[in-house]
């Protein structure tokens, strides 16, 4: 449902900025958090199901360490 919604506004993201490098950038950056959520649905998913919801909160503070790490290099 996301990337369709992506896919149908991707003219107006392209528009948003005057170079094609950033414009795909923004797209790269969509596509990245449909991704990411749809990975972290699934793991909550799986979470709920086993009973077990701080399996969820490790993958959370695993992933923000992670995001940290990268803005900091």
């Amino acid at each position: 449902l996301l990337a369709g919604g992506i896919l149908l506004k991707a003219k107006a993201i392209m528009s948003l900025t005057d170079s094609t490098v950033e414009s795909l950038g923004l797209l790269l950056a969509c596509l990245t958090a449909t991704i990411v959520g749809i990975l972290a649905l699934k793991v909550l998913s799986w979470c709920q199901v086993l009973g077990k919801f701080w399996y969820f909160g490790v993958y959370c503070l695993v992933l923000g360490l992670t995001a940290v790490a990268f803005l900091i290099c």
